[in-house]
C-alpha cells in the first residue's frame, strides 16, 4: 500500500476522491495520515484520506453506509478475501471490487471465491498492475516461437515476510504475473494446458540457515524467492525467471527477441484510473485466473532449493 497503491491514488489527481483505508491496526484518521504522508502527499490528497479500524468478521452499521456503492480495493490474505467478500455482499447495494493477487490459495479456494462470486453477483475485477504497464498495453494475441518474461528485482521480501512466505515466488509471480502476460499474448490461452516442463529451477536467497531469507523471515523456509521455469509444447517455449535480492532490478518481455519494458511506470495509476472509471476490459478474467491455478497445480514436482547470495548480478541466471 504504502509503496506504490497510495502514491498511485495521489498520481490520479483527483480531488474530489476520497480515501477510506479500513485495517485491523488502532489509529486514528491523524496518526494514519502522518505515517504515509512523511514524504508523499500533496496538502489536498492527505485531507481526503481517512482511517477506520475494522474487524473481517462483522460490518458495523456505520461502516456498511460507507461502504454501499464504493469503489472497493482488497489487499488481503486469500483465507480473509472469501470472508470479506461475504460481508460485502450483505450490503444493500455494493460497488465495484477490485482484488489483489493472489486470487485464493489455490486452485479449490479460488473455484469457490468463483462460485461466491457469481451466486452473490458482486461486480469483481482481479488486479495485475502488469498489464497495465506502458509497453504491455496494446499487446495483442500473436504467433510466437519463444515467449520470455523476466522480473528480478533488487530488494528482498521487505514488509510482506509473513505474507511472502506462504505464497512463494511462483504463486506470487508466474500465477499473479506472468501466466496473464501469457494470455495476452497466446492465441488460445487454453494451450497452455498441452505445454510440459522443459526446466524449473527454485531458489532462495541468503544461505538457508542464518543469512538471507531465513535471517529476514526469523526461521528456517522451503519457500522459494526465485523461480526459473521453461515450458515447451506445440512448437513453442516460454521461459519465465523471477527473482527478489538480486543486484539490480531487471524487467522486460521478448517475443522472439522483440522486447518490451516491465520496468517500473505508472501501472498502478493506469490500473486504478481503469477501476475507478469502471472500465474492465484489461483486467484478468476469472476463467484465465483459475486455468493460471490449474496450470501451476500441475506442476506437482518440487525441485530442491538452490541458495544463491544476496546481491548476485543478474547475468548469472539470465544466461540461457
Amino acid at each position: 500500500m504504502l509503496r506504490k497503491v497510495l502514491p498511485a491514488l495521489q498520481e490520479l489527481k483527483r480531488d474530489d476522491l476520497k480515501i477510506y483505508a479500513l485495517g485491523r491496526k488502532n489509529l486514528t484518521t491523524k496518526e494514519y495520515r502522518e505515517f504515509i504522508c512523511k514524504e508523499r502527499c500533496f496538502p489536498w490528497y492527505k485531507k481526503n484520506i481517512f482511517y477506520q479500524q475494522i474487524d473481517f468478521v462483522h460490518f458495523s452499521p456505520k461502516l456498511k453506509k460507507l461502504l454501499e456503492e464504493a469503489h472497493i480495493y482488497l489487499s488481503l490474505p486469500p483465507d480473509v478475501t472469501e470472508d470479506v467478500l461475504n460481508l460485502l455482499a450483505e450490503l444493500p447495494k455494493v460497488g465495484r471490487i477490485l482484488v489483489e493477487k493472489p486470487f485464493g490459495k489455490n486452485l479449490e479456494q479460488a473455484q469457490l471465491l468463483q462460485k461466491l462470486i457469481q451466486e452473490k453477483n458482486l461486480h469483481l475485477s482481479i488486479a495485475d498492475h502488469y498489464l497495465f504497464k506502458e509497453g504491455i498495453l496494446d499487446l495483442k494475441q500473436r504467433d510466437f516461437k519463444k515467449l520470455e518474461i523476466v522480473s528480478l528485482e533488487q530488494i528482498g521480501v521487505e514488509g510482506r515476510l509473513s505474507f511472502y512466505d506462504k505464497i512463494g515466488a511462483m504463486k506470487d509471480m508466474v500465477q499473479g504475473h506472468f501466466l496473464n502476460l501469457t494470455f495476452k499474448i497466446l492465441e488460445s490461452p487454453d494451450l497452455l494446458n498441452l505445454f510440459s516442463v522443459k526446466e524449473y529451477v527454485r531458489g532462495q536467497y541468503g544461505d538457508g540457515k542464518t543469512e538471507g531469507y531465513a535471517q529476514d523471515l526469523g526461521k528456517t523456509s522451503e519457500t522459494e524467492t526465485f523461480v526459473k521455469l521453461r515450458l515447451t509444447g506445440k512448437g513453442k517455449e516460454i521461459l519465465y525467471i523471477t527473482g527478489k535480492g538480486f543486484n539490480k532490478k531487471v524487467g522486460y518481455l521478448k517475443i522472439d527477441g522483440e522486447y518490451f519494458s516491465l520496468d517500473a511506470d505508472n501501472s498502478y495509476r493506469r490500473m486504478f484510473d481503469y477501476f475507478l472509471n469502471d472500465k474492465t476490459e484489461l483486467f484478468p478474467t476469472l476463467t484465465n485466473t483459475l486455468l493460471a491455478w490449474r496450470i501451476i497445480e500441475k506442476i506437482d514436482s518440487k525441485p530442491q532449493l538452490w541458495y544463491y547470495p544476496r546481491g548476485l548480478k543478474v547475468e548469472q541466471v539470465l544466461v540461457d
